[in-house]
């Protein structure tokens, strides 16, 4: 079970679960050198039949309520929409939908068992974490937990509600700081989406984010000097990356270097990963380096032979520092 929580322990007493150099920089160190910043650890239903009932006397007949058609249904859909500001439930217990726009999301889950500690997890949102408008929704291998339901990133709404949702004390905690707005999934981007520039992660995730995870760069590493026309298109797929990870519930960001563009995974401090802590990571790392073990080139593994090793292995995704705006 792999449950991506942007929640701290704090709030549920369980688990649920940069001046820096410039990201560049550290890109092309982690490509031209063996070892990256940050190595991987290494040890690390049986329902009965209802009986009949006996026959009721019929009552008398009565004139049947007209059916509501098709554009009353849209009618009450929309003033549902509204007035929740969020997708109807599709049934009463909040069963998993979809939002038809962008969604607040507060925590990803994902594993064999995701419907029922998402059912749980929902419910103890609901219950003790403020937000009963609280709902389900699928994405791909995921569902979510989340609130809202908006037409674009910069509706007014949706940045008012972002706020209010990160900003909302639970017993003197802060238990949604790092919850995002992430796309639908029919999402077709159409230009950049600054939104998820990775020199804006310390702005959205608070000034203490000092790393991201790498997981990805795209790039033309077959020509010495690439121009600005030939970087174009891995430009555009770092940024549809990050864009289909959202999608999932991952806080992804992209950065354009001057030669490549990266694919990064949320952001840390130093409650998550303190070089002076040897072998130390939090719950959180460790959690989204297992289900991100690689750092892909183009989408495909990238071979090194790091020091001492006497066969190649996949460069691992490494740690890199946040850059400055």
């Amino acid at each position: 079970m792999t449950i991506l929580f942007l929640l701290p322990r704090a709030f549920f007493a369980r688990r649920i679960t940069c001046s820096a150099t410039p990201a560049w920089v550290v890109l092309a160190a982690l490509l031209a050198c063996t070892s990256p910043v940050l190595a991987q650890d290494d040890g690390d239903s049986g329902w009965k039949s209802a009986k009949p009932k006996p026959k009721a006397t019929p009552a008398p007949a009565t004139q049947p309520a007209p059916k509501p058609t098709t554009g009353d249904k849209d009618k009450i859909k929309n003033e549902g929409r509204e007035l929740f500001n969020k997708p109807l439930p599709g049934s009463g217990d909040g069963g998993a939908g979809d939002a038809a726009g962008w969604a607040i999301v507060l925590v990803a889950i994902r594993g064999d068992e995701r419907d029922q500690v998402a059912a749980r997890t929902l419910a103890q949102v609901r219950a003790e974490g403020g937000l009963p408008e609280a709902y389900l929704t699928k994405r791909r291998d995921a569902i979510i937990v989340a609130v809202g339901d908006f037409p674009t990133p910069d509706d007014p709404r949706a940045k008012a509600e972002l706020s209010r949702v990160q900003n909302l004390e639970i017993n003197g905690n802060k238990p949604y700081a790092s919850a995002m707005l992430a796309p639908p999934l029919d999402f077709k981007m159409t230009g950049s989406m600054p939104q998820f520039n990775l020199l804006r992660a310390k702005e959205l995730s608070g000034g203490s984010a000092i790393y991201t995870l790498q997981v990805a760069v795209y790039g033309r590493m077959d020509l010495p000097h690439p121009s600005q026309e030939d970087l174009a298109e891995p430009r555009k797929a770092a940024e549809q990356a990050a864009a289909k990870l959202r999608q999932e519930g991952e806080q992804a960001w992209y950065y354009h270097g001057q030669t490549m563009s990266m694919v990064c995974i949320g952001s840390f401090d130093q409650t998550d990963f303190d070089p002076q802590t040897p072998n130390f990571k939090s719950p959180k790392l460790r959690d989204i380096q297992k289900r991100y073990p690689y750092n892909l080139y183009n989408g495909a593994g990238i071979n090194v032979k790091r020091k001492g090793d006497r066969v190649e292995a996949k460069q691992p995704s490494s740690l890199v520092e946040i850059p400055k705006s």
